[in-house]
């Protein structure tokens, strides 16, 4: 599968090295509590960035290398899904529209092809699709003379960003993104063992067969040892591969694996679904663009963006993130969005909401790959610009993992129960976590903790949050200082 050709650069104010290093204390740096100080020397403070706010009032509990600019990971997808809430608002609905050269005749039948046009809905799924073709019957549409067509020009054309690593593995973590995809581009691949040992394995994926079809070499033996990939397949698509020995008499195996080119996977998944609700189609499933005439024959409306953002935040959908920073442009710009025209949008959303940017390189939505770069000054600046929005502040917040609960954070923090809600990041040497966080007191914190090195990881990001937290909760109750 290609990459799509950008030419567009990212949003750049200064281009810091990789994994910078901070030096001296900068302007924004304030005293470190005892607690700080130390769990930041056991962890050391070479590629560490620390700010800690009193949400109320602004004033500082502990500021270190907050002006460094450092790989974000997916700390990065605050700036897109907050950008993503005030410009389009926590109710707006994404709107997939179902077109046809004509109308419907006495007879249901469709003289010309069936169009779908993508309207770059991140959170399209195999249910909502199918309520959606049951639509097309509910209006009276029986047979499809022609072919089903999926539009995707609402986006550049389908991929990733260009900052993403290459040879990536089709994990559903770097989904490829296209105005119109199915269930987040993903599938889950499923392998039984035969009845006995050199029978065939079973192979299943779910949630839709048509949308990728399987290939499978794999035999039932004495061992479970199976490779699942993906490599070209007819007409655009992708086809899933399984190869490998899954034992006699063991568990299902499952594994999760992206679909390739999201739109011919929409397309064949139509196709499928069009039979099962009873529509006849005479053509094939493709690709290609509606026409200016055709005739709308219902849209489907996405939930809310509110919504959205949550399944994006707590689960760390890098295929979310990069559709909402292409829907962005689209939007805003006019088609085709892009990557580049969306994080240009991210970086005019900081400069309307006052956030210092020096230093700040925003080359993707989501942050999977490693040529952004925040401070955590940055990332506390747009927290509390959530906070200080009513119309969309509440939709953030809820969009963010809770401390031992739900989303990334479900099997962090048990001791902080109840106290934060966060967004975590992390990649190979690279951790982050920025979110909000109540002392005993109640006083709510803003804070943000980014780690760049070759030992840095989600437990050393946790101990500091713990010493912020400590810190807080040794500050005498009362008044926010």
């Amino acid at each position: 599968m290609r990459r799509p050709s950008l030419s567009r650069r990212p949003w750049i104010l200064l281009l810091a090295a990789p994994f910078a290093v901070a030096g001296p204390a900068a302007a924004a740096d304030a005293p470190l509590p005892a607690t700080v100080a130390r769990t930041l020397d056991s962890i050391g403070r070479r590629g560490a960035g620390v700010h800690a706010v009193y949400a109320d009032s602004g004033r500082p509990l502990a500021s270190f290398a907050a002006r460094t600019p450092l790989v974000p990971a997916s700390t990065m997808k605050l700036l897109t899904s907050a950008c993503a809430l005030d410009t389009l608002g926590p109710a707006f609905r994404f709107r997939t529209a179902f077109l046809a050269d004509a109308a419907p005749d006495a007879s249901g039948s469709v003289r010309g092809s069936l169009y779908v046009r993508g309207a770059g809905d991140p959170a399209l799924d195999a249910e909502r699709l199918w309520a959606a073709v049951r639509g097309l019957a509910a209006v009276g549409v029986k047979r499809i003379a022609g072919d089903v067509v999926v539009d995707e020009s609402l986006f550049e054309s389908a991929g990733w960003p260009a900052s993403w690593p290459g040879n990536l593995r089709p994990s559903p973590y770097n989904a490829p993104q296209g105005a119109l995809a199915l269930a987040w581009d993903a599938t889950e691949v499923v392998v039984l063992p035969g009845p006995g040992r050199g029978a065939p394995a079973r192979v299943a994926s779910s949630p839709l067969r048509a949308a990728t079809p399987v290939v499978s070499r794999a035999t039932t033996g004495s061992s479970t040892d199976l490779v699942v990939f993906l490599q070209d397949g007819p007409e655009g698509r992708a086809q899933i591969v399984v190869n490998g020995t899954i034992a006699a008499g063991s568990a299902p195996y499952r594994t999760w694996i992206h679909l390739g080119p999201p739109g011919p996977a929409v397309a064949a998944a139509l196709a499928e679904l069009l039979r099962e609700a009873g529509i006849e189609l005479k053509g094939r499933p493709r690709t290609g663009r509606a026409p200016g005439g055709a005739v709308l024959l219902l849209e489907h409306e996405s939930p809310a963006l509110g919504e959205i953002v949550a399944g994006v935040n707590k689960p760390s959908s890098n295929f979310g993130a990069e559709m909402l920073t292409r829907a962005l442009d689209a939007y805003t710009g006019g088609a085709p969005g892009s990557t580049a025209g969306g994080t240009r949008r991210i970086g005019a959303c900081l400069a309307d909401w006052g956030v210092r940017s020096e230093g700040l390189v925003l080359a993707d939505g989501s942050g999977y790959g490693r040529a952004s770069r925040l401070t955590a000054e940055s990332l506390v600046g747009v927290l509390l610009a959530a906070r200080r929005r009513p119309a969309w502040r509440a939709e953030f917040e809820a969009s963010l993992a809770r401390a031992a609960e739900d989303g990334s954070l479900r099997n962090r923090l048990s001791d902080l129960r109840g106290r934060v809600r966060a967004k975590t990041g992390t990649l190979n040497g690279v951790s982050g976590l920025a979110g909000f966080a109540v002392d005993r007191h109640g006083r709510e914190l803003a804070f943000a903790i980014l780690l760049n090195g070759a030992g840095a990881g989600s437990d050393d990001a946790d101990r500091l949050l713990r010493s912020l937290v400590a810190a807080a909760d040794a500050q005498p109750a009362g008044k926010t200082p």
